[in-house]
């Protein structure tokens, strides 16, 4: 008869055996992750993506030659068009706004005057030095641009991570909406495929000379899906798990950016109000101003949105401290009058910090375009 010892130790060694085959088991340890996306199809699995991009462009574009128009003293500019496909990716809340925000833009170029901040809100709005603002002292060029980066773009991300059937060619779309492209230049002034929309922001948020920060992630989040639909559905809590990080990241690079903005509005302000030369006071203040309008265009274009960290409710506090609350007028020009408002630009970010759990360090970093 074998003894007791005999079979303590070899259900032992068994139990090892089993744990460790476990543990080999897992996707997470068998994945190989490469350093670099490879995508020999790239081209052809992003046209729709493509074109997006191409038509918030030429939508953009349309609204700085409106503005350029009134700077050259033409106040007959034309009707701003919003793109069918755009527009069909666009959180539909937010689609019937950029509508409105198209006429207004056009009708503050036409109104022949410069912005009355003195009598602010008053008539069709108009310059305040280099910047078209509308009557309430917002430039809605910037809530058409920086608010789709959410509204459509990540509208559309959601679209896709949520389609019924994922493919590296799911991932490819992901990149290219997201702004990137497969060679991850961490840079927006790249000579071939420089960084755009959101990617731009993640990789100012970033440090882009050790490799490190949101941007990065990103990119190893989107490898790391891509690697894992390659590989078999043995693979998809890894390829879901990496999707759920790149949104969260994606989303985390906007806030971050928020912060930045809501910085360098205030510091404008600030510098502004220094200013004794009533000239050089407006175009500081239009500057200011338009760091303001990219802040509330990066806040505004979340509200609606699914799978996000932040709620709608804690994104009106943010609108509401900016001034925006939705569904009411702005009184963004109060921020260019009020020098007791300069603190909600501090309560945003400490806001967006507790949200987020950053660091200070991290919201220091943020404070930098790098």
């Amino acid at each position: 008869m074998l003894s007791p010892t005999y079979w303590i130790q070899n259900v032992c060694v068994l139990l090892a055996i089993i744990l460790l085959t476990a543990c080999n088991d897992e996707p997470e340890a068998n994945l190989n992750v490469p350093d670099t996306y490879e995508s020999p199809d790239y081209e052809s699995n992003v046209t729709f993506e493509r074109t997006l991009r191409s038509e918030l462009s030429t939508m953009v574009s349309a609204a700085n030659a409106v503005e350029a128009n009134a700077l050259a003293g033409n106040f007959n500019s034309g009707s701003i068009t919003y793109p069918a496909n755009l527009q069909g990716v666009t959180n539909s809340t937010y689609a019937t706004l950029i509508q409105n925000w198209l006429g207004e833009i056009v009708q503050a170029a036409n109104s022949g005057q410069a912005f009355d901040l003195e009598n602010a809100p008053s008539g069709q709005g108009g310059l305040l030095g280099t910047r078209l603002l509308d009557e309430n002292g917002i430039e809605l060029e910037q809530l058409l641009d920086k608010g789709l980066y959410g509204a459509a773009f990540y509208n559309q991300a959601l679209a896709i991570v949520n389609s019924d059937n994922l493919t590296q060619a799911s991932i490819d779309r992901l990149v290219e909406i997201f702004g990137a492209h497969p060679s991850f230049p961490g840079d927006d002034t790249a000579p071939e495929n420089p960084d755009k929309f959101a990617a731009n922001y993640a990789q100012r948020r970033s440090n882009n000379v050790n490799k490190t920060g949101l941007y990065y992630d990103i990119k190893k989040n989107l490898i790391t899906a891509r690697e894992a639909i390659g590989e078999g559905a043995f693979y998809d809590q890894v390829r879901d798990a990496a999707l759920d990080a790149f949104l969260l990241n994606w989303e985390k690079a906007n806030f971050a950016t928020i912060i930045y903005y809501c910085n360098d509005a205030k510091n404008k302000i600030v510098n502004a109000n220094n200013e004794s030369d009533i000239t050089a006071r407006s175009f500081l203040l239009g500057d200011a101003l338009h760091s303001y309008s990219e802040a509330v265009g990066f806040v505004y274009g979340w509200l609606g949105l699914s799978q996000k960290e932040i709620t709608d409710a804690e994104l009106t506090e943010l609108l509401n401290l900016l001034l925006v609350t939705p569904n009411q007028t702005p009184e963004s020009y109060r921020f260019a009058k009020e020098a007791g408002l300069l603190t909600n630009f501090d309560q945003v970010i400490d806001k967006i910090q507790a949200i987020y759990g950053f660091s200070e360090v991290e919201v220091s970093s943020f404070f930098v375009n790098n």
